[in-house]
């Protein structure tokens, strides 16, 4: 029997040729431990054509990922309760700072369409603005009224 010859579009194949596939570290971007190293890989494997602006962004996500894991490593040797200077227990105030790290690192998430699974966005904000598009005609042929609370 013939052996059936690998698809280059099969999902195997495409994990193998992206695990492969290491994009170079721009310059400005200092990676010093493996730990960084493993999550410019995660990272940048997202897609396969980067900017040089866009790379630097990833390396600012690589480094707030790094200062959130430190953070929640310290709140967890603390605890979510600690005692202040007047001794009294409030929130840890690490806490709102591991918060707005992780805002800002799904801000670049957003700015660089990470988590955008379609293969082509573009495509994917069509179909949702057609969806919104449908929606709105819909409302437009119906009594507004019926809407309304009562």
């Amino acid at each position: 029997m013939k052996q059936r010859k690998n698809r280059t579009d099969s999902t195997s194949e495409m994990v193998k040729s992206k695990s492969n596939t290491v994009v170079a570290v721009p310059q400005g971007i200092d990676l010093t431990t493996e730990e960084e190293r493993i999550l410019w890989r995660q990272f940048t494997s997202a897609r396969s054509n980067w900017r040089d602006f866009d790379l630097l962004q990833i390396g600012k996500m690589v480094k707030i990922e790094i200062e959130i894991r430190q953070i929640q490593s310290i709140i967890a040797e603390q605890g979510f309760i600690v005692e202040n200077a007047k001794g009294v227990n409030v929130q840890n105030p690490l806490i709102a700072v591991e918060d707005t790290k992780q805002r800002m690192q799904l801000a670049i998430i957003g700015k660089l369409s990470l988590g955008v699974s379609a293969k082509n966005a573009i495509a994917l904000n069509n179909s949702g603005k057609k969806a919104e598009s449908e929606i709105f005609n819909n409302l437009k042929k119906k009594d507004v009224a019926s809407l309304l609370a009562h």
